[in-house]
């Protein structure tokens, strides 16, 4: 089993990993026994952990029909608010080095047959999430700002931007500036301080400090429902 020096990870971990085991049968039930890939796993702790520090939105190994009627398994699912996500992690060894021809046809079909049901395909190499954790972070903030929930949404709610800003604050640990949400989000400076300041116009977000300040900090309008 490979363990990670954080214990507070690793009790969340056993504990998801637990209850899809116990929730699930057959196939899926027998691959989760065995346990998540390496790689699958510090996705989880270098990335989807730092964000959220919880796995409650993550599916693993999660059961789809393939276009034989047999059954494909997803290394993550991740069902937002507006778009079923799949979540492939990818690493550069033996598996990718010694496929043939067809095996290679047959993993494109997968990924086609996953977005003609309306899947939203994100791929990432274990090399990314080892070596540049934080542009996995902002691909996956940008996701949920696109797809995902959240609970107060602008005038402008179909902006991906605006979303993004909503939700980065609604999960933040408390008040944020312009310039962090830029650089997790992965969006330019400028734009995201442009975009606070018309949200906090609006009064979805409100500034932590009363009064003018240079360097303004933002926290999410709870009031605002």
């Amino acid at each position: 089993m490979v363990e990670t020096a954080d214990p507070k990870f690793e009790f969340a971990y056993e504990k998801w990993l637990d209850k899809h085991i116990k929730m699930d049968s057959g196939e899926r039930k027998r691959k989760l026994a065995k346990g998540i890939g390496y790689a699958q796993k510090m996705f989880l702790f270098k990335i989807w952990w730092p964000l959220f520090r919880n796995l409650n939105e993550m599916i693993p190994e999660f059961e789809v029909r393939d276009f034989k009627d047999g059954y494909r398994y997803l290394d993550f699912a991740w069902q937002l608010n507006m778009a079923n996500v799949a979540i492939e992690i990818d690493g550069f060894g033996p598996h990718w080095r010694n496929v043939d021809r067809w095996q290679f046809a047959d993993h494109l079909r997968r990924q086609n047959d996953l977005i003609l049901d309306d899947w939203i395909v994100l791929r990432f190499s274990y090399d990314e999430i080892m070596e540049h954790p934080r542009k996995c972070q902002q691909t996956i903030m940008q996701a949920k700002g696109k797809w995902g929930h959240v609970p107060h949404p602008p005038s402008s709610a179909n902006d991906p931007i605006d979303r993004a800003i909503l939700d980065y604050a609604a999960h933040a640990d408390g008040p944020f500036s312009p310039a962090e949400a830029a650089e997790r989000l992965g969006w330019n400076r400028v734009t995201i301080v442009r975009r606070a300041k018309d949200l906090s116009a609006a009064g979805k977000l409100i500034p932590a400090v009363p009064g003018k300040q240079r360097n303004r900090r933002y926290i999410l309008n709870s009031s605002d429902q």
